[in-house]
């Protein structure tokens, strides 16, 4: 939902009581998404060793399961992907491609402040002596901030590649994506 705020103010100037009108704007739009679940493949590929080619998280190093570490965060560590699967001894198997686990599934519900903008238009008194229709100052953002319980990057991802992917790979999340870029404007509009 959009929210524009229009603040105007009445300002005695001196004795012959001038009246300047000034104009500050303040608009604001909020995006949010729920109901929605993000499987998180980037924490996963992260959280084990597998077959040496990965970075593994800081938190992983002194966190994961051993006898005498039995509340650990992460799972033993294994080697050749062998974090979720038994054999039929009970020791860890290769595991199972297309395995997942909720372990990495998280909540995707955000609001996101999108743009929030702050304008002040100069007074006509003031623009009609330097022979001006219109002058106003004015600075704004993008994505400046999200209230979130996701745990990765950025709730709201973009899925790249050909139709098949971005139909069928929604809600997950491989590889690293980067999240939304913050930006921040600033500048004059002068009307002559």
């Amino acid at each position: 939902s959009e929210c524009d705020v229009l603040n105007k103010k009445t300002l005695n100037r001196n004795e012959k009581d001038t009246q300047i009108h000034t104009d500050i704007e303040l608009s604001a739009l909020f995006t949010f998404q729920g109901g929605n679940y993000i499987y998180d493949g980037h924490e996963e590929t992260t959280s084990y060793v597998r077959t040496g080619t990965n970075q593994i998280r800081a938190s992983v190093i002194g966190n994961t399961w051993t006898e005498q570490n039995t509340n650990a965060t992460y799972p033993r560590l294994t080697w050749n992907m062998r974090d979720n699967a038994l054999d039929a001894q009970g020791r860890p198997a290769p595991q199972v491609l297309g395995t997942r686990t909720t372990r990495f599934l998280h909540r995707g519900d955000f609001l996101r402040l999108r743009t929030l903008q702050v304008a002040y238009n100069l007074p006509k008194v003031v623009t009609q002596k330097l022979k001006l229709q219109n002058v106003r100052v004015y600075a704004n953002g993008q994505n400046l901030w999200t209230l979130t319980k996701f745990p990765g990057l950025d709730p709201e991802m973009v899925v790249l590649g050909g139709n098949q992917d971005r139909n069928l790979n929604q809600g997950f999340v491989g590889g690293l994506p980067l999240p939304q870029v913050r930006v921040w404007n600033a500048g004059v509009s002068v009307t002559f």
